[in-house]
């Protein structure tokens, strides 16, 4: 069946699975062709896009990896439908905080965090985009509950310093960074 949307888009995840992203997004491209609103080639084609932009690689000659986060963003929307996994959730949370559409990144960063509490940087990044959405007092619970799950975690500790620093709440701060430094003598602090 050659105008089968759901053929083009198996085509382009066997093409991402085998790295090769030209091929995966002109086989996604041509199944969101034929039916746009296909989650899988919608999916790949956002992932490509998003890995790319992050790189700043293009992934044909001549094109502009800066219009990659628009695009990865739009595919990754259309992917996610109804409901999305995690995965899904935690890249478009990403664009959309590269991006600074903070309010878009909390809910989908607060699932991924609810569901893996054990994912540092999630909560990292959830934090960024509570305290971008204004709510920087949501963003020191958040790793507040990081920590006590992970309280070795260096990077968690160093990003509740700078929220508390942000909000000058100098002892706060200075214990988080002092509690930082116990953690990673070596570290330069801030």
């Amino acid at each position: 069946d050659p105008g089968s949307a759901e053929l083009r888009a198996e085509l382009a995840g066997l093409y991402a699975r085998q790295d090769n992203a030209v091929e995966a997004v002109a086989n996604a491209e041509a199944a969101i062709a034929r039916d746009p609103s296909n989650q899988e080639a919608n999916r790949i084609l956002g992932t490509v896009y998003a890995a790319f932009g992050e790189r700043r690689l293009p992934v044909r000659q001549g094109e502009d990896p800066a219009t990659y986060p628009a695009r990865a963003i739009a595919a990754l929307e259309r992917a996610r439908g109804e409901g999305a996994d995690i995965g899904l959730d935690l890249v478009l949370g990403r664009l959309y905080v590269q991006t600074k559409s903070f309010a878009k990144a909390v809910p989908l960063l607060s699932r991924v965090v609810d569901s893996q509490p054990s994912l540092v940087d999630a909560a990292i990044l959830l934090s960024t985009a509570q305290q971008g959405a204004g709510q920087p007092e949501e963003a020191i619970a958040t790793l507040q509950r990081v920590l006590a799950e992970n309280a070795g975690s260096f990077r968690a500790q160093l990003r509740l310093a700078e929220i508390y620093e942000e909000g000058e709440q100098w002892n706060e701060a200075a214990d988080a960074l002092a509690r930082a430094q116990t953690l990673n003598p070596r570290a330069p602090m801030m």
